[in-house]
């Protein structure tokens, strides 16, 4: 979400920072160390009423008071300077624009705010506001503030709620927005998106789309869902180095993925494959585990007829991202395949030749295809460790 240019620069965050430092500078002394610590102003986590009560041998209601009348003062205008005055308007115009509803966070993120203690000033200055309430989390809000007149955010979030069950997936900004405003036209696009980030049950994704808390798309928890979101995205094979980044690009949280844990998982994970060295896919866009020979049988099972070699290769190449030279070895496997003086491959089982290649066995036309010796190397090894020419090769 984005304000108008100068209102944003009238709430930078060293504007911010400032008219917080001047309301309380403008304190008596001891209310001034509450105000502080309370809220953190003083570069330190903030303090419960409890703790601050200790340091300065009151109860805890004694410091519930203080706060309470510093707080009560201000939101009648007393304290401060014009500029902080100012300060304190034009984010009141910012919670007008929102709707009069707006999650801390969003707002950190409206102003640019990273360091602690102008997170800290902003949280104290909505609390001078006239007209705004800290609203603590419920079953179905999470922690927000909110004016006393606000959109209808009851109503805003059923039907959002609604819309996105009855899609059963992920919903982009542009259409979710575009159906609220069917039922909500006098609600502007920013303060909609606002109400809706207040939902317990409504993500917003990373990447910009809506959904329902507890979807793995919408909230993946471990690695291999993570996993999972970033490659579907993606919608081509990846390597594990790659995926990786794709992971901490994302944040999805404060947790960082490193290539050795995301390769071990995707290994465990059946809702990936691997089809190249270090290359994974998604299981559901038609992939199949095992080793190029396991993907030959398959293909020759499903063939109405014996292959060709070229055919075979081609075919491969559709499922895994190998060399060609390592398909042309998996076909010397006596075991499982057979060739004619015809070129054409076909399965051995149980041991024998399949009946199509009767007539050549008789006749011992049988051969071998010749395979280079720097196919010997290439070999295909569906969960080899993690060596670090593993990880190097992804980078390339």
């Amino acid at each position: 979400m984005h304000i108008e240019s100068k209102l944003a620069e009238e709430l930078s965050p060293s504007s911010i920072k400032s008219a917080a430092f001047d309301l309380v500078k403008a304190m008596e002394e001891r209310s001034k160390r509450v105000i502080s610590k309370r809220f953190g102003l003083d570069g330190m986590p903030a303090k419960t009423l409890h703790s601050i009560g200790d340091e300065e041998g009151v109860t805890r209601e004694r410091i519930r008071q203080i706060e309470q009348f510093v707080l009560e003062s201000l939101k009648k205008g007393e304290g401060g300077s014009a500029k902080s005055k100012r300060v304190r308007e034009a984010l009141q115009e910012v919670m007008n624009l929102l709707g009069g509803v707006a999650r801390e966070e969003v707002l950190d993120e409206i102003f640019g705010l990273k360091e602690g203690v102008e997170k800290s000033s902003l949280r104290f200055l909505l609390r001078t506001l006239p007209k705004i309430s800290e609203i603590r989390e419920s079953s179905r809000l999470t922690h927000h503030f909110a004016q006393e007149k606000c959109v209808p955010l009851n109503d805003i979030l059923e039907k959002a709620e609604k819309y996105l069950k009855e899609n059963s997936n992920l919903v982009s900004d542009e259409s979710l927005i575009s159906k609220l405003k069917e039922n909500f036209p006098a609600i502007s696009e920013n303060a909609l998106r606002s109400a809706l980030s207040v939902g317990l049950n409504i993500v917003r994704t990373p990447f910009g789309d809506w959904g329902i808390r507890g979807w793995i798309e919408a909230t993946p928890r471990g690695v291999g869902d993570k996993a999972y979101v970033v490659l579907k995205r993606e919608k081509e094979p990846r390597h594990f180095v790659k995926i990786t980044e794709l992971i901490n690009e994302a944040k999805f949280d404060r947790r960082v993925a490193h290539p050795q844990t995301v390769h071990n998982e995707l290994i465990r994970d059946e809702r990936f494959v691997l089809v190249g060295r270090g290359l994974y896919a998604l299981k559901e866009w038609g992939y199949q585990a095992g080793t190029v020979a396991d993907v030959l049988e398959r293909i020759l099972r499903k063939s109405t007829a014996p292959m060709l070699k070229e055919d075979l290769v081609d075919a491969v190449l559709k499922e895994r991202i190998v060399k060609r030279n390592t398909i042309l070895l998996a076909l010397q496997n006596r075991k499982r395949f057979a060739r004619t003086s015809s070129g054409h491959y076909a399965l051995i089982e149980a041991g024998t030749l399949t009946k199509s290649f009767e007539q050549d066995k008789n006749q011992k036309q049988i051969g071998e295809e010749p395979v280079s010796e720097e196919s010997k190397n290439t070999d295909f090894v569906p969960t080899s460790p993690v060596s670090p020419e593993d990880i190097n090769s992804g980078n390339n």
